[in-house]
């Protein structure tokens, strides 16, 4: 897999810092798992703040705080990597063909989530996220050759292929290919002709649809 389209520089800043949304952070989690690039970009965010941090003035604190927030983080460091690099959860995901954040939320195949179909060629399958979390997960399956409405996005939107391909105004995004889409962006997705497009779609607002769309999005819920 070649990836050609990334998330922008402060994007990835913020999802290192952890101020993304939880929607929005789980798009870029699935990218950075199939995308080496980034992965080289994360690691050199991380010791560039390792860097600011040893730069800090020093201040006190409680006796044995040290201590206690070390075994946390040794804690939450060995449950991360039973968690996500458990060789059941690698095969999984390499034999559903989906990123590894991914295939843990879901816990089965794309071809075995119930999806619900909301136009002709168009189907989507929503993902929980935790309560109280920010923004809103989808999953998006669009027939081969089909086209999503025009629109634009009224706050951050970041769009991952799985499978197939589209093209828009930006350019042909194909698997492990992420838009990050700015308030200033409208488009017209259309899939490559051949193979359905499935997109994970993580977004802070609804979109803005143009015309009698406006009228049913609510029922949509797009």
């Amino acid at each position: 897999m070649r990836v050609h389209h990334h998330p922008d520089c402060a994007t990835l800043m913020a999802y290192a810092s952890g101020t993304l949304s939880e929607a929005l952070t789980m798009v870029v989690a699935c990218h950075v798992a199939w995308c080496p690039q980034c992965q080289r970009e994360l690691r050199c965010h991380e010791e560039t703040g390792g860097a600011i941090i040893d730069r800090m003035e020093a201040v006190p604190v409680k006796p044995g705080c040290l201590d206690a927030v070390l075994q946390r983080i040794d804690a939450e460091c060995r449950e991360a990597r039973a968690r996500d690099c458990a060789p059941e959860l690698a095969g999984e995901a390499h034999r559903m063909g989906l990123p590894r954040p991914l295939c843990r939320l879901l816990g089965r195949s794309l071809d075995q989530l119930a999806w619900r179909r909301i136009a002709p060629g168009v189907a989507v399958y929503r993902i929980n996220l935790a309560r109280g979390a920010r923004g809103r997960l989808m999953l998006m399956r669009i027939a081969s050759g089909k086209a999503l409405p025009r629109h634009g996005h009224s706050a951050g939107e970041m769009t991952m292929v799985l499978r197939g391909a589209y093209r828009d105004e930006v350019g042909r995004f194909a698997m492990g290919d992420i838009a990050d889409l700015g308030h200033d962006i409208e488009h017209k997705p259309v899939t490559d002709s051949g193979a359905d497009c499935i997109c994970l779609i993580g977004s802070e607002r609804p979109w803005r649809l143009r015309g009698l769309l406006r009228f049913v999005q609510p029922i949509l819920r797009l």
